[in-house]
């Protein structure tokens, strides 16, 4: 999906994409450098997008690697299904039912979460609840990554976690900030 596309399906639907510009590489590499190179782990991704970050947890996981990418958008999940590769899986389910979800394909628990979710849009009581899935749902030793535009929602993820590493990310359109708290 090239910007124009991105920026017009964004435009569209704005409350559930929450920006009007795709991920910058930095802000990609930044959010996927948290799992290790060649990892056989299971990663959920929550709001997948067109796939940019998506492609760069790929290129991170092990041949035994799985990763399970949540989106709603059609046209963002017409994109992502172009991508061939046994160890991804398409999720086109709201991030809300992500246990239930993980729990219809066997898996208990997964090792990271990443999210590009636009929580600041979302009612506060699903903000809340997808997070609390999601630390739910982490391994004991499991990480959860979030990327904001701001820093104003960092009390939720210490309110769930009790603890929040934050990474800058200056070259980003807008700049950006990748929150990492661990179970």
């Amino acid at each position: 999906m090239n910007h124009f596309q991105f920026f017009t399906e964004s435009i569209k639907n704005l409350k559930t994409t929450g920006t009007l510009v795709q991920s910058s590489r930095f802000l990609c590499q930044k959010m996927s450098e948290q799992i290790p190179v060649r990892s056989d782990a299971v990663v959920v991704e929550l709001g997948a997008g067109d796939g940019r970050i998506t492609k760069h947890i790929l290129n991170r996981l092990g041949k035994n690697g799985r990763l399970f990418s949540f989106e709603i958008n059609e046209q963002f999940c017409e994109q992502l299904r172009k991508i061939k590769d046994p160890r991804f899986h398409l999720m086109p389910y709201s991030a809300e039912n992500l246990i239930l979800e993980m729990h219809a394909h066997g898996i208990s628990e997964v090792n990271y979460v990443i999210s590009a979710l636009p929580f600041v849009v979302l009612p506060p009581e699903l903000a809340t609840s997808i997070i609390q899935n999601a630390r739910d749902i982490l391994s004991p030793d499991g990480l959860y990554v979030q990327m904001h535009y701001n820093m104003m929602e960092k009390k939720r993820y210490l309110k769930v976690f009790g603890n929040c590493e934050m990474h800058f990310v200056p070259i980003n359109i807008p700049p950006a900030w990748v929150l990492v708290c661990k179970k």
